[in-house]
């Protein structure tokens, strides 16, 4: 369903369905976990029919609700961080919310996409230097880049992943 509905969001909003979002969802109750699930589902099928890209999925489908909505979440910022200004998303708030989710299993892979698809956002590059600098001091803070010989594999790559992220970020900062 929710491929249908990005299909008919790429063919008619805004020209045709300007209200598409309010008819769909915001008349509904977006407090309920289905309504709030599907729309989470539309929009990172939206994401992938505009924007044609590949959507990290979990690994793990059988997880309890309350961390599907939290992946659905995490997953729609790191898609959605490119089209919406930085301060909606690169804020104590947000920020906290996001560097809360390393700290779950079932939820550090799409915290880690959502830290690296921020980090990667277009930006001037005194903008970008001071935003890399603050979420790495907070990601060292947390312990967030730190291995030791307990950890599994999913932790060392998670840990690769925003290492990585970092330095092409600094390098590509560096080159500009």
């Amino acid at each position: 369903m929710a491929h249908i509905f990005s299909l008919v969001f790429a063919a008619d909003f805004p020209d045709r369905w300007s209200s598409f979002f309010n008819d769909l969802f915001f008349t509904g109750n977006l407090n309920d976990r289905r309504v709030a699930f599907f729309y989470l589902k539309v929009l990172l099928a939206i994401d992938a029919e505009v924007v044609n890209r590949d959507i990290q999925r979990s690994k793990n489908n059988a997880l309890p609700d309350d961390n599907i909505i939290q992946i659905l979440v995490l997953e729609n910022i790191a898609s959605y961080v490119d089209w919406i200004e930085l301060d909606l998303v690169a804020n104590d708030y947000i920020m906290s919310h996001i560097i809360s989710k390393f700290q779950n299993s079932a939820t550090s892979e799409s915290a880690t996409s959502a830290v690296c698809a921020l980090l990667e956002k277009g930006m001037s590059a005194e903008k970008k230097v001071g935003l890399t600098l603050t979420i790495m001091t907070v990601l060292r803070q947390n312990g967030l880049l730190n291995v030791t010989d307990n950890d599994d594999e999913d932790e060392v790559t998670r840990v690769g992943s925003l290492v990585n992220t970092l330095g092409l970020v600094l390098l590509d900062v560096q080159n500009k």
